[in-house]
């Protein structure tokens, strides 16, 4: 695969039709004769003579069957009625020895010519004229001017996109009929398979038993969908076909899963939430911020998380891939380019369409609104699938008053950063720092009577505060306390972590009695 197909073009030819128009091109190659056809004998001047009555009702009764069968009939044929030229039975039995093979191969490729898959499907998208032929009552014109694509100089230099694959395994197909076969199959993502696809997973089947699994909220592309009527439909054998629910799920934690569901009924309304079995501890948390500072905020929530060892996805629109690699660099932040092929052991950028099937540790979404834009009917699938991508942590990252009001609300911890100079975030802290920290947050704790609330922070516009701090000290005081107590329940049992903390105040002689 080297090329890539407009969605109108990919969504063509992955329907069904297109193994009618390539069965229509295989047959509209052969040529019955209509004179006589001459083949030279083995080391002679002399030409076994066919008139072609002889051979063009065995011609077109071979049309529908695979087309390397037929032309092996075909060559069989001519042999028989050479034989019959001979003077005995005897004689004719070792015919094909009288006959000049390449006399007999350049009659044959004149009636049924031989072909490989590849070129058979790079000859009729690249051909008006070929394409026109196949497409005969099958397409119109408009379908016709999509599917054609100049050919290239080479083979090797043809820009074959995944649904030309199909196109090529169907091609296979009807010329050769041989498909290695299966007795069971297990089919995953099915949700997205074109038609095309489908067939060809269903003649690799021996007896159509198959477990296909796939989740509707997640399906997007040429051929979205809101049932599994046409996969049963294309798939379907003598088997029965049952359709089943999973009822629970487990990978994506609760806390995520219940921001997700909110999304369900905009994306996929016959899909049943699942119930989920898991939880991860740790409330998703949303950044309200300006957007100058998105990208830069996206880049060091990822840095946050790749520095506590996770694995780390940051799921964006495809058309912000370039200001966030360039806020990375500035960062110094490493991650590897999902646009590249690449997929790395840290941070990962991705699309929401390329995140599909991945799993992360820790998921930070760039810019929810603009996943929801990308597509006006499945904007909501793109970002329930980013959403469900990670199975612990989840970061959303948006613009002020960019954040979609589906997302607004208890679900997440909300940080909001009213201005670009007080864009504070938490950092990574080795130990010194964080005895610091823990002892800013005890004072804070004695001199403030009206802390922010525990969800939602808001960067204050005031210069000065209590206990004479400002009102960005402040603001970084109550952001790295719940994030260094976070840290201290994550990391240790809650008695560990009571007394990590009065040992910590106690060296700096603040006498207290944490409850």
């Amino acid at each position: 695969v080297q090329g890539t197909d407009q969605e109108s073009v990919a969504h063509l030819k992955g329907s069904e039709v297109m193994a009618e128009v390539i069965a229509q091109n295989l047959s509209n190659r052969i040529k019955a004769p209509t004179t006589s056809i001459r083949v030279r004998k083995q080391n002679s001047g002399a030409y076994y003579i066919i008139e072609p009555v002889k051979l063009r009702d065995h011609i077109n009764q071979l049309r529908q069957g695979p087309y390397s069968r037929g032309r092996k009939q075909v060559r069989a044929k001519i042999l028989e009625e050479c034989g019959k030229q001979l003077l005995t039975q005897a004689a004719a039995k070792y015919v094909e020895q009288t006959v000049d093979a390449r006399s007999l191969d350049n009659v044959l490729d004149r009636i049924w010519p031989r072909i490989s898959p590849q070129v058979l499907i790079r000859e009729m998208l690249g051909s008006r004229s070929r394409l026109a032929i196949s497409g005969q009552g099958l397409l119109s014109t408009i379908e016709l001017s999509l599917l054609f694509r100049r050919s290239s100089g080479t083979m090797a230099k043809e820009p074959w996109t995944a649904a030309d694959m199909a196109l090529i395994d169907e091609a296979d197909f009807q010329l050769n009929s041989d498909s290695r076969r299966w007795g069971h199959i297990i089919i995953d993502e099915a949700q997205d398979l074109t038609p095309m696809q489908l067939r060809a997973i269903r003649r690799r089947s021996r007896t159509g038993s198959m477990t296909v699994v796939g989740d509707l909220a997640q399906s997007t592309g040429a051929f979205a969908r809101d049932s599994w009527t046409d996969i049963q439909a294309i798939l379907q054998s003598r088997l029965p076909s049952n359709l089943k629910h999973l009822e629970h799920g487990y990978r994506v934690p609760r806390e995520v899963y219940n921001i997700a569901a909110r999304l369900l009924p905009h994306a996929a309304k016959n899909v049943r939430p699942a119930s989920i079995i898991r939880e991860s501890g740790s409330k998703p948390r949303l950044f309200n911020v300006v957007a100058s500072q998105m990208a830069r905020e996206v880049a060091k929530q990822a840095s946050h998380h790749s520095s506590k060892g996770r694995f780390v996805g940051v799921i964006a629109p495809p058309e912000q891939f370039d200001v966030l690699r360039s806020a990375f660099r500035s960062e110094g932040v490493k991650f590897s380019d999902s646009a590249n092929g690449e997929l790395g052991n840290s941070i990962n950028l991705v699309s929401p369409e390329m995140s599909k099937g991945l799993e992360f540790d820790a998921v930070v979404v760039a810019d929810p609104q603009a996943i929801l834009d990308m597509d006006e009917k499945w904007g909501a699938r793109l970002l329930y699938i980013a959403i469900t991508r990670t199975t612990h942590l989840l970061d959303v990252i948006a613009p002020i008053d960019e954040i979609p009001s589906i997302l607004i609300g208890e679900p997440f911890q909300t940080i909001s950063i009213a201005r670009e100079d007080e864009a504070l975030e938490p950092h990574s802290f080795d130990t010194e720092s964080i005895v610091d920290d823990l002892i800013d947050a005890a004072t804070a704790a004695d001199s403030t009577e009206d802390s922010p609330s525990n969800e939602t922070v808001t960067a204050p516009q005031s210069n000065q505060g209590e206990a004479g701090f400002t009102a960005i000290q402040q603001e970084m005081i109550a952001q790295n306390a719940r994030y260094l107590t976070n840290l201290l329940n994550e990391s240790f049992k809650p008695g560990m972590a009571k007394a990590i903390l009065e040992s910590a105040l106690e060296q700096i002689g603040v006498q207290t009695d944490i409850n």
